[in-house]
Protein backbone atom coordinates (compact mmCIF):
# COMPACT_ATOMS: atom_id res chain seq x y z
CA UNK A 1 0.00 0.00 0.00
CA UNK A 2 0.94 3.71 -0.58
CA UNK A 3 1.48 6.43 1.34
CA UNK A 4 -1.95 7.82 0.12
CA UNK A 5 -3.89 4.53 0.40
CA UNK A 6 -2.66 4.74 4.00
CA UNK A 7 -3.89 8.01 5.02
CA UNK A 8 -7.08 7.13 3.11
CA UNK A 9 -7.87 4.12 5.07
CA UNK A 10 -6.57 5.88 8.58
CA UNK A 11 -9.33 8.62 7.67
CA UNK A 12 -12.11 5.83 7.28
CA UNK A 13 -10.37 3.76 10.69
CA UNK A 14 -10.99 7.33 12.53
CA UNK A 15 -13.68 8.38 10.95
CA UNK A 16 -11.71 12.24 10.75
CA UNK A 17 -14.36 14.14 8.83
CA UNK A 18 -11.31 17.42 8.72
CA UNK A 19 -9.87 15.07 6.20
CA UNK A 20 -13.10 14.03 4.14
CA UNK A 21 -11.99 15.68 0.67
CA UNK A 22 -9.34 12.56 0.51
CA UNK A 23 -12.83 10.31 0.57
CA UNK A 24 -14.21 12.88 -2.01
CA UNK A 25 -11.30 12.61 -4.43
CA UNK A 26 -10.97 9.01 -4.31
CA UNK A 27 -14.17 8.54 -4.54
CA UNK A 28 -15.06 10.87 -7.11
CA UNK A 29 -15.07 8.81 -10.17
CA UNK A 30 -17.99 6.53 -8.21
CA UNK A 31 -19.75 9.57 -7.34
CA UNK A 32 -19.96 10.84 -10.51
CA UNK A 33 -21.00 7.41 -11.99
CA UNK A 34 -23.59 6.72 -8.99
CA UNK A 35 -25.36 9.92 -10.34
CA UNK A 36 -25.09 9.38 -14.21
CA UNK A 37 -26.27 5.98 -13.69
CA UNK A 38 -29.12 5.87 -10.68
CA UNK A 39 -30.19 9.07 -11.39
CA UNK A 40 -29.67 10.96 -14.69
CA UNK A 41 -30.86 14.57 -14.43
CA UNK A 42 -27.96 16.28 -15.55
CA UNK A 43 -29.91 20.24 -14.70
CA UNK A 44 -29.42 18.76 -11.29
CA UNK A 45 -26.16 17.70 -11.07
CA UNK A 46 -24.00 20.26 -9.03
CA UNK A 47 -26.94 19.58 -6.29
CA UNK A 48 -26.71 15.56 -6.71
CA UNK A 49 -22.84 16.24 -6.90
CA UNK A 50 -23.17 18.28 -3.43
CA UNK A 51 -26.04 16.02 -2.05
CA UNK A 52 -23.14 12.87 -3.06
CA UNK A 53 -20.37 14.80 -0.58
CA UNK A 54 -22.96 14.37 2.39
CA UNK A 55 -23.93 11.18 1.30
CA UNK A 56 -20.26 10.41 1.72
CA UNK A 57 -19.50 11.84 5.12
CA UNK A 58 -22.48 9.67 6.31
CA UNK A 59 -21.16 6.63 5.08
CA UNK A 60 -17.81 7.84 7.09
CA UNK A 61 -19.98 7.55 10.12
CA UNK A 62 -21.87 5.08 10.02
CA UNK A 63 -19.36 2.57 8.60
CA UNK A 64 -18.42 0.09 10.40
CA UNK A 65 -15.44 -2.44 9.28
CA UNK A 66 -16.79 -5.70 11.39
CA UNK A 67 -20.19 -5.99 9.30
CA UNK A 68 -19.03 -4.54 5.99
CA UNK A 69 -15.90 -5.88 3.79
CA UNK A 70 -14.84 -2.95 2.00
CA UNK A 71 -15.46 0.84 2.55
CA UNK A 72 -15.97 1.41 -1.04
CA UNK A 73 -18.18 -1.16 -1.33
CA UNK A 74 -20.48 -0.15 1.24
CA UNK A 75 -20.25 3.39 -0.24
CA UNK A 76 -20.81 2.11 -3.54
CA UNK A 77 -23.97 0.74 -2.17
CA UNK A 78 -25.28 3.41 0.16
CA UNK A 79 -24.94 5.76 -2.98
CA UNK A 80 -26.83 3.01 -5.16
CA UNK A 81 -29.72 3.37 -2.73
CA UNK A 82 -29.00 7.40 -2.06
CA UNK A 83 -30.01 7.73 -5.86
CA UNK A 84 -32.32 5.47 -6.69
CA UNK A 85 -34.33 6.48 -4.02
CA UNK A 86 -34.56 10.00 -5.49
CA UNK A 87 -36.00 8.50 -8.37
CA UNK A 88 -38.83 7.81 -6.46
CA UNK A 89 -39.42 11.31 -5.42
CA UNK A 90 -41.82 12.86 -8.26
CA UNK A 91 -40.66 16.30 -9.65
CA UNK A 92 -43.12 18.78 -9.89
CA UNK A 93 -44.58 19.90 -13.21
CA UNK A 94 -45.34 23.55 -13.63
CA UNK A 95 -48.03 24.64 -15.57
CA UNK A 96 -46.31 26.80 -17.73
CA UNK A 97 -43.66 24.66 -18.70
CA UNK A 98 -43.85 24.54 -22.06
CA UNK A 99 -45.79 21.46 -24.14
CA UNK A 100 -45.30 20.03 -27.85
CA UNK A 101 -42.83 20.01 -30.83
CA UNK A 102 -42.86 23.72 -31.03
CA UNK A 103 -43.28 24.42 -27.27
CA UNK A 104 -45.99 26.85 -28.04
CA UNK A 105 -48.72 26.16 -25.65
CA UNK A 106 -48.19 25.28 -21.98
CA UNK A 107 -50.21 23.23 -19.60
CA UNK A 108 -52.09 26.14 -18.00
CA UNK A 109 -53.90 26.20 -21.81
CA UNK A 110 -54.67 22.98 -22.19
CA UNK A 111 -56.67 22.93 -18.82
CA UNK A 112 -60.44 23.02 -18.73
CA UNK A 113 -62.06 25.19 -16.32
CA UNK A 114 -64.56 23.21 -14.64
CA UNK A 115 -66.40 25.84 -13.32
CA UNK A 116 -69.04 27.28 -15.89
CA UNK A 117 -69.14 31.04 -14.43
CA UNK A 118 -70.98 32.26 -17.51
CA UNK A 119 -73.88 29.54 -17.47
CA UNK A 120 -73.66 30.21 -13.33
CA UNK A 121 -74.10 33.54 -14.29
CA UNK A 122 -77.27 32.64 -16.36
CA UNK A 123 -78.74 30.46 -13.76
CA UNK A 124 -78.76 32.63 -11.23
CA UNK A 125 -80.26 35.35 -13.72
CA UNK A 126 -83.00 32.53 -14.20
CA UNK A 127 -83.76 32.43 -11.01
CA UNK A 128 -83.68 35.81 -10.24
CA UNK A 129 -86.84 36.08 -13.16
CA UNK A 130 -88.41 32.72 -12.11
CA UNK A 131 -88.25 34.56 -8.39
CA UNK A 132 -89.88 37.91 -9.80
CA UNK A 133 -92.58 35.87 -12.15
CA UNK A 134 -93.54 34.38 -8.99
CA UNK A 135 -94.61 38.04 -8.12
CA UNK A 136 -97.27 37.70 -10.88
CA UNK A 137 -99.22 34.62 -9.24
CA UNK A 138 -101.75 34.52 -6.68
CA UNK A 139 -100.96 33.68 -3.02
CA UNK A 140 -103.26 30.46 -3.69
CA UNK A 141 -101.49 29.76 -6.95
CA UNK A 142 -98.28 30.12 -5.47
CA UNK A 143 -99.16 27.75 -2.46
CA UNK A 144 -100.30 25.30 -4.82
CA UNK A 145 -97.12 25.16 -6.91
CA UNK A 146 -95.16 25.31 -3.85
CA UNK A 147 -96.72 22.64 -2.50
CA UNK A 148 -96.53 20.60 -5.44
CA UNK A 149 -92.83 20.99 -6.67
CA UNK A 150 -91.52 21.91 -3.34
CA UNK A 151 -93.39 19.68 -1.00
CA UNK A 152 -93.88 17.08 -3.64
CA UNK A 153 -97.26 16.61 -2.42
CA UNK A 154 -100.03 15.17 -5.10
CA UNK A 155 -102.68 16.93 -6.68
CA UNK A 156 -105.22 14.94 -4.59
CA UNK A 157 -103.07 15.71 -1.02
CA UNK A 158 -103.02 19.80 -2.05
CA UNK A 159 -107.05 19.07 -2.50
CA UNK A 160 -107.71 18.17 0.76
CA UNK A 161 -105.06 20.47 2.12
CA UNK A 162 -107.08 23.46 0.97
CA UNK A 163 -110.57 22.06 1.49
CA UNK A 164 -110.54 22.15 -2.63
CA UNK A 165 -112.17 20.03 -5.23
CA UNK A 166 -109.39 18.07 -7.08
CA UNK A 167 -110.09 19.48 -10.56
CA UNK A 168 -110.14 22.85 -8.72
CA UNK A 169 -106.38 22.27 -7.63
CA UNK A 170 -105.28 20.84 -10.72
CA UNK A 171 -106.64 24.01 -12.71
CA UNK A 172 -105.44 26.17 -10.59
CA UNK A 173 -101.59 24.99 -10.95
CA UNK A 174 -102.19 24.35 -14.69
CA UNK A 175 -103.67 28.21 -14.39
CA UNK A 176 -100.16 29.04 -12.71
CA UNK A 177 -98.01 27.34 -14.84
CA UNK A 178 -99.89 29.28 -17.74
CA UNK A 179 -99.42 32.40 -16.13
CA UNK A 180 -95.46 32.16 -15.55
CA UNK A 181 -95.12 31.01 -18.88
CA UNK A 182 -96.55 33.99 -19.98
CA UNK A 183 -94.81 36.37 -18.07
CA UNK A 184 -91.15 34.31 -18.29
CA UNK A 185 -91.79 34.73 -22.23
CA UNK A 186 -92.84 38.08 -22.32
CA UNK A 187 -89.87 38.96 -20.19
CA UNK A 188 -87.63 37.61 -22.95
CA UNK A 189 -86.62 34.73 -20.08
CA UNK A 190 -86.29 30.83 -20.47
CA UNK A 191 -87.80 30.22 -24.02
CA UNK A 192 -85.67 27.28 -24.08
CA UNK A 193 -86.94 25.66 -21.49
CA UNK A 194 -90.65 26.12 -22.39
CA UNK A 195 -89.93 25.26 -26.07
CA UNK A 196 -91.28 27.61 -27.31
Amino acid sequence: MNSYELQIERVIEQKDMSKVHLLVEKYHPLLVSSIKRYYNKPHDFDELYDEGILEICEALRDYERSKNSSFGGYLKSRLYYFYLGKNKVEEPISLDRPIGEENDITLMDMLEDEQDIQGDYNKLLDYKNLHSSLESLTNRQKDILLDFYLKDLSIGEIADKYGIKYRTAFNTKKTALEKLKKYLVDNGNFSDIWNI
